[in-house]
């Protein structure tokens, strides 16, 4: 294999033994032909681990003895494709994707025109057929505290079209240089169980002189977008525990101040939100999240 085009892929699962073997069909049924394959799974009960030794033996499979959170998941697989594997391009896939054939190759054909490109992205669908978005890419804004995914719910009637430039981008799949993750030390752990790792690693990247890039033409399904589903408690909570620590690690004095005054006006707006959508019950997550972020930010 040919280390300057070699990609390795991590897959992350957690009880979706179903969307998984899935998922690993897809990633077989590529075009691009150099690539190298490890689930990772994070102690799931559902018989996932067992599904994909028996559907895929030659394939690598780490039986996580814990579940350890997404980025430390996801940095176990790092650690193993980096001893086992040739590669210079890697891909984090959750386990609910699914990606088109050609996938890799635009994902790579693109590394390799744009050197600036530390990290790159495609266009994520909820579902193929209706073509409702996913996420098109992060934006991020430092000053007000909002950050969001572009596109999420939206139709695609072509207004993403145009390859561009991000902020960040979505961890559910999740592509960079190899030489970015050995420089920049993989996913912070500090954002355990999951929540703004992927955020944390592109505003990070940035400063290290490395660009996240959108490209249309790549597309993946991401079947457990929380778009159109009921807000889960202990997502919420962690969410927001880790937004406020992502805050503090990347915002001057100046933001931070900016940010202090904004995001009351937001969580006001969030709780708002809650009510008339007939989920108050999951407030009290918000506020643990919010209280436990406090002190993480102490620390």
């Amino acid at each position: 294999m040919n280390k300057r085009e070699g990609l390795g892929v991590v897959v992350l699962n957690y009880n979706k033994k179903q969307v998984l073997l899935l998922c690993i069909k897809s990633i077989y049924a590529s075009d691009y032909p150099k690539l190298s394959v490890v689930v990772v799974d994070n102690n799931s009960s559902d018989g996932s681990a067992d599904a994909v030794a028996n559907a895929y033996p030659d394939a690598p499979l780490i039986r996580n003895p814990v579940n350890t959170g997404v980025s430390k998941g996801r940095n176990l697989g790092w650690r193993y494709a980096k001893k086992h594997f040739d590669f210079e391009y890697i891909i984090f896939l959750d386990d609910d994707t699914e990606v088109e054939p050609d996938y890799f190759s635009k994902i790579i054909k693109t590394y390799q025109e744009h050197p600036e490109a530390g990290i790159v992205t495609g266009k994520a669908y909820i579902d193929k057929n209706t073509k409702a978005f996913c996420s098109v890419g992060i934006s991020v804004n430092l000053y007000t505290g909002i950050i969001y995914d572009i596109g999420v719910g939206e139709k695609d009637t072509g207004q993403y079209n145009k390859a561009c430039y991000r902020e960040a981008c979505g961890g559910f799949a999740y592509s960079a240089r190899r030489e970015l993750f050995d420089t920049l030390g993989a996913f912070d752990e500090r954002y355990s169980p999951y929540g703004w790792e992927d955020v944390d690693f592109c505003l990070k990247a940035k400063k290290a002189g490395y660009k996240t890039y959108y490209i249309p033409d790549a597309v993946v399904v991401h079947k457990g977008t929380k778009a159109g589903r009921d807000p889960i408690p202990a997502y919420e909570r962690n969410k927001i525990k880790n937004y406020l620590f992502l805050l503090k690690q990347h915002t001057n004095i100046v933001q931070k101040l900016c940010c202090s005054i904004c995001i009351p006006f937001k969580g006001f707006y969030i709780i708002c939100e809650m009510i008339l959508t007939g989920h108050a019950k999951v407030i009290f997550s918000q506020f643990q999240g919010f209280f436990e972020g406090l002190l993480k930010i102490r620390k």
